[in-house]
């Protein structure tokens, strides 16, 4: 009995060290692990072997992936499962087109500067895209977990040049080979 305990429970933690993550891990591998941004505390990474798509309906998408906010403060790693909905029509190309052709139909002659003041504008207010953590998890270095399961339970905007931001767009460029 004391043997047939002794391995259920020793089951019972292998999907944890199978998953584990380390600090050596994330910054040995930097064909998998992708660094998106870099701060005095943080640096966030994407593993571009996890992204797959969920939906395919342009100009409708949804990517599924793993993000990485490594918090050197804190000597944690805190690894999200971010699914992201896209509307290509509030993409960077897409707002772009639409305001070079208004600019031309009411013959305004912006200037550039002018046109990419509009561009920020109009992806602030909505980048066309939102997000939720279907799953998050915190390591230590030593890719220790710490604690499991926490998730959104609804959607979020994503904050145009924020770090969802840029984890949508890396998800986006690497799974469609183009910016979004």
């Amino acid at each position: 009995m004391k043997k047939i305990f002794t391995t259920l429970l020793a089951a019972a933690f292998i999907p944890f060290s199978t998953f584990a993550i380390s600090l050596s891990d994330i910054t040995n591998n930097s064909e998998q692990y992708v660094k998106i941004k870099n701060s005095m505390n943080t640096t966030l990474y994407v593993d571009i072997s996890s992204i797959e798509s969920l939906r395919y309906d342009p100009p409708y998408y949804t990517l599924r992936g793993k993000a990485y906010a490594v918090n050197y403060s804190s000597n944690r790693i805190f690894e999200t499962t971010d699914i992201i909905n896209y509307d290509y029509t509030k993409s960077v190309d897409s707002v772009t087109d639409n305001i070079i052709n208004e600019d031309q139909k009411l013959n305004l002659n912006q200037s550039k500067e002018q046109m990419l003041v509009k561009l920020e504008g109009i992806l602030r207010a909505d980048c066309g895209m939102n997000y939720f953590h279907v799953n998050m998890n915190t390591w230590d270095f030593n890719g220790n977990l710490i604690t499991s399961g926490a998730k959104s339970t609804h959607a979020k905007p994503v904050q145009y040049e924020h770090g969802e931001w840029m984890i949508a767009e890396k998800f986006f460029e690497q799974y469609y080979n183009q910016e979004f």
